[in-house]
């Protein structure tokens, strides 16, 4: 499955280079609005917007990668088609959207989406979270995080990079 695109804005674009031109500037990602609407950004604004969240956290994963986690545990009902971010000073970073539901908030339920987003050409290491206290990303070897247990079959070809072995796994390569 490929990722959502995500798309930059060229303001969020020129905020992000810093002005020496060799890298990011350390801003800080304080924002995430939310959309019911598929029609994107029109003029600078997430068109639909319902709310600014800043219940989410955000963490540096890798030189062009950041990981996301966005919540709300309001009783807001809304199906979720688009999402921003943004910098501190309100200036709208980048956006996704798309005619499908991403997901359904309801007001008993609280919404919890994570992704990553991958940036092209751009070293986002100096990227600066809100105040954020929780991540969960995909699990590296310098990123504490979630991990997916490898079978048996992948332990023993020693092809992935992205699977954990167990015990059990350890044990079936070892004996054959």
């Amino acid at each position: 499955m490929s990722g959502l695109p995500f798309i930059l804005t060229p303001t969020g674009r020129a905020r992000l280079i810093n002005p020496e031109n060799t890298g990011t500037s350390g801003l800080t990602i304080s924002h995430v609005g939310v959309s019911a609407s598929d029609a994107g950004v029109v003029g600078g604004v997430l068109q639909g917007e319902i709310k600014r969240l800043d219940t989410f956290a955000g963490q540096v994963v890798a030189d062009d990668t950041i990981h996301v986690t966005i919540r709300d545990d309001s009783a807001d009902v809304y199906s979720l088609r688009a999402f921003a971010l943004y910098f501190e000073d309100g200036t709208l970073m980048g956006w996704h959207a798309q005619p499908a539901v991403i997901l359904e908030k309801s007001a008993q339920a609280m919404l919890l989406m994570s992704g990553d987003i991958q940036f092209q050409n751009l070293d986002v290491t100096t990227l600066i979270f809100g105040d954020s206290n929780w991540t969960n990303p995909v699990a590296t070897t310098t990123v504490f995080g979630v991990l997916r247990l490898a079978t048996n079959e992948t332990a023993l070809s020693g092809m992935s990079q992205v699977d954990a072995v167990t015990p059990a796994g350890l044990l079936h390569v070892l004996n054959s």
